[in-house]
């Protein structure tokens, strides 16, 4: 191992001599075959065979759920922490006011999760995620486990800081027509992009690569944008999970990805890098992100 770092560093630097892109491009794919020995013992770590600590740290969702009542919806999740009972008001009064259903999953709070947790949910990388990204990513993928558990074929999961732009029950139609287009759909997107909290649009235009996979498809691959129709654009990444919808074959995916891997970065990027994942969004805003929520539960 010690003479592949030697010999490493000194082909870097002969590689630095030549201006050459292809030639840097080289420099950059060995750099980083070198952070996967850095990282990890074996190169193929990245998705294990076994499950990992994160399926230890899922919550069970014990009680009943009701029907969404939008048709095609099996059930409505609204992830909300117990501390912002304020924000699931809002959601109820937002639901009553629409003429749907949703299901409160108390979340898991971050602030509650110990160095020593972090630090096993990690694995072989180094602790980079903020504990409300841990919170937040453990009880997204409770609620995919909850709803495959109990046999749903289309759930539609909400964060409680969302607004709605249009009828929720629109979605119906709009569900039918991308099944009919690609019936192997994963997830649905009711909403562009992501915004900040000024309201201006957060593009997704950069990426976060797990040091210790050997293969990713190149940074275009993740920026496309296709319109399969008037109401529908396929999409490779995007940030925010605050209103989507998900296929019973997008659910097994999630849950089996994040419970086969250590924790690398926030849900709403990690989940671009499933492998196999196929995702889409709506061309306007359905539902969409409420900017004028005063706290973020991710940064707090």
């Amino acid at each position: 191992m010690a003479n592949f770092f030697v010999t490493g560093i000194y082909m870097i630097f002969t590689l630095n001599l030549f201006s050459n892109i292809k030639v840097k491009l080289l420099k950059n794919q060995f750099c980083l075959l070198m952070m996967v020995l850095l990282f990890s013992n074996e190169l193929s770590a990245r998705i294990y065979p076994t499950p990992t600590p994160v399926s230890k740290y899922l919550k069970k969702i014990n009680s009943k759920v009701i029907n969404s009542r939008v048709n095609r919806v099996d059930c409505i999740y609204v992830v909300n922490l117990d501390r912002r009972p304020e924000k699931w008001k809002r959601m109820q009064r937002l639901f009553k006011e629409a003429g749907i259903n949703g299901n409160r999953f108390s979340a898991i709070d971050g602030l509650k999760i110990s160095d020593e947790i972090q630090t096993e949910l990690a694995g072989n990388y180094p602790v980079r995620m903020l504990r409300g990204e841990v919170g937040c990513l453990l009880s997204h993928v409770s609620v995919m486990k909850d709803a495959y558990d109990r046999g749903f074929d289309l759930i539609w999961v909400f964060e409680d800081d969302v607004e709605f732009i249009e009828d929720p029950h629109v979605m119906t139609p709009i569900i039918k027509a991308l099944s009919s287009i690609d019936p192997n759909w994963d997830v649905l997107y009711t909403d562009m992009d992501s915004k900040h909290s000024s309201g201006e649009i957060a593009l997704a235009l950069g990426l976060d690569f797990r040091p210790d996979r050997l293969f990713y498809y190149p940074l275009e691959h993740y920026l496309r944008r296709k319109f399969v129709s008037a109401d529908l654009m396929r999409l490779g990444q995007r940030y925010g999970l605050y209103s989507y919808l998900v296929s019973r074959k997008g659910m097994k995916k999630i849950y089996h990805y994040f419970t086969h891997v250590n924790l690398w970065t926030a849900v709403d990027i990690d989940i671009h890098y499933i492998p196999t994942i196929r995702e889409y969004s709506t061309t306007r805003e359905v539902v969409t992100l409420w900017t004028h929520s005063p706290i973020s539960d991710t940064r707090n």
